[in-house]
């Protein structure tokens, strides 16, 4: 493994964007160090391969927060924004397995925006790659918008039909609260439980608490082939 800087990094106005070197590297991690500028104030972003968004976070703090669930980084850092391709939460012979391969890739572009006007900011990204691999498996993170105008039960029919779910988190917002959450497959019960049980069994996990959010893992075991595959039903 090698550990390189990225240079060509391009701040317009309010947003950012870098253009990664494909068919040279698997990237394992990629770091940015800011300057004048925090972590809650790079939001908005988006990591893209061949102009498709694989993940999203609305900001710099959510995906340290992210990180810091999987115990991939110490804290939730300010000043500095941690993006792991690899998980190194799992088996060893594992971790590697969705680290991004660009053997085969035209484009990878990780791009955001800057929220309250900061002055003079700057991102340095680094990254720690390995010999070039075609892409294979990848992590998405894919959010899911839904909302609920009453109390009570709310049905979140949204949820991907096709792939493995690792994990599923639910992000309270404004004044929502969540009490407790049923999983259904094709009609069929998959997890339920109170919010309360899921945050034990997360911590029996070693995961860490993210504020205002509840996840329910299929992975706890850091076994990915315990991930919950779903078809097109």
């Amino acid at each position: 493994m090698q550990n390189i800087d990225i240079d060509g990094l391009k701040i317009t106005g309010s947003e950012w964007s870098v253009d990664l070197q494909t068919r040279a590297h698997s990237y394992h991690y990629i770091g940015f160090e800011l300057t004048n500028v925090t972590a809650a104030n790079v939001v908005d972003i988006e990591v893209k391969i061949n102009g498709k968004t694989i993940m999203e976070f609305d900001s710099g703090k959510e995906l340290n927060e992210f990180m810091r669930h999987y115990d991939r980084v110490p804290s939730v850092r300010t000043d500095q924004i941690d993006l792991w391709f690899a998980r190194p939460e799992l088996e060893d012979k594992f971790r590697f397995m969705t680290s991004i391969g660009t053997l085969d890739v035209g484009s990878f572009v990780i791009k955001g925006k800057l929220a309250g006007a900061p002055v003079n900011p700057a991102i340095q990204p680094f990254a720690e790659v390995g010999i070039a691999q075609p892409l294979g498996m990848f992590t998405r993170v894919e959010r899911l918008p839904h909302s609920a105008a009453n109390a009570g039960r709310s049905v979140i029919d949204n949820l991907p039909v096709n792939g493995d779910i690792v994990a599923l988190h639910i992000l309270e917002k404004l004044t929502s609260q969540v009490d407790d959450v049923t999983v259904k497959y094709n009609r069929v019960t998959e997890k339920e439980g109170s919010t309360a049980r899921w945050g034990k069994i997360a911590a029996n996990d070693k995961r860490v608490a993210i504020p205002n959010t509840h996840t329910l893992s299929w992975i706890g075991s850091n076994n990915p082939l315990e991930a919950y595959s779903v078809g097109p039903l």
